[in-house]
């Protein structure tokens, strides 16, 4: 297995970025989208961008749902594609959504999330928080390295 420090250049090898942004958010009581919720004064969401264009990706994605014009606002400045989750059947569902918006592209695709830890092995929804650190990311798309 090849590995790269984080401070060497990014490999060739074209990747996209699958951000999953199409969870409702009812726990939160808001009328601001979950993921548009500031943090450090700058939407969570947008703090993952970030990471990902670290990464120099051919083509970000951000999969979108209940809420959507308010995440499509946010993205669309920046050019990022979105795809929508009309229905919410899971992650994998989610996550097949940005076939469409992926068409033509040949390279692998990287959709940040979090493993699950032992303390929230009840919670499904812990199985789909967003890795926003760059050094994590970084550290994924070295694996993909050939």
């Amino acid at each position: 297995m090849t590995t790269h420090s984080i401070d060497q250049p990014i490999p060739a090898h074209p990747i996209a970025v699958v951000i999953l942004a199409a969870g409702k958010g009812t726990r939160m009581k808001s009328d601001l989208h979950k993921v548009l919720h500031p943090i450090a004064g700058r939407p969570m969401l947008l703090h993952l961008v970030a990471s990902a264009a670290a990464l120099q990706p051919a083509k970000t994605v951000v999969v979108t749902g209940a809420g959507r014009e308010q995440v499509e606002a946010a993205v669309a400045p920046l050019g990022i594609a979105t795809a929508l989750q009309a229905e919410q059947l899971g992650t994998g569902h989610a996550v097949a959504q940005a076939r469409d918006a992926l068409a033509g592209f040949e390279g692998d695709v990287l959709i940040p999330l979090r493993r699950r830890s032992a303390r929230h092995r009840h919670d499904d929804a812990a199985d789909d928080r967003p890795v926003a650190r760059r050094r994590h990311a970084r550290r994924r798309r070295a694996r993909l390295s050939p």
